[in-house]
């Protein structure tokens, strides 16, 4: 069976701010090592991933439904359904998507670079080390602080 992007088939369901967050890893099912799609879906006040940005990793946010908020170095601005937006290498690719709004969020992530990525979260001060594409068990590891 091939992976629908419109499928409610989600692989994972976590609840994070106390709103519920779901992922379908399609480019996974459908075979790919080098490329990422990922459809979340976010119930309202959710939040997909804390803001963050790539070294390894150029990525694309395709809109499906919904009016996510997406945060970058510009600021914060409303996305609605169809918008296509790339996040580039480095920080002026940071990013963080949320649903302030009261109706379910989705959206298809596409993500394409090096098979290590290296992520870093400026608020927090991690980073997180990974090598997992074209090795699903791969390796993660997130650091503290100047570790």
């Amino acid at each position: 069976m091939r992976p629908n992007i419109f499928s409610g088939d989600f692989d994972q369901e976590r609840d994070g701010d106390g709103a519920v967050k779901r992922q379908n890893f399609v480019a996974r099912k459908a075979g790919s090592n080098w490329i990422g799609a990922t459809v979340w879906e976010l119930e309202p006040g959710a939040t997909a991933y804390k803001y963050h940005f790539h070294y390894g990793e150029e990525e694309l946010l395709i809109v499906l439904d919904g009016s996510p908020t997406l945060r970058t170095p510009e600021g914060t601005s409303e996305l609605s359904a169809g918008d296509v937006v790339s996040f580039l290498v480095g920080p002026d690719g940071a990013h963080q998507v949320v649903n302030n709004s009261d109706t379910v969020v989705r959206f298809l992530a596409v993500s394409a670079g090096e098979d290590a990525d290296i992520v870093k979260y400026p608020e927090t001060g991690e980073t997180l080390v990974s090598y997992r594409r074209s090795h699903p068990d791969g390796f993660k590891e997130i650091l503290r602080g100047d570790a």
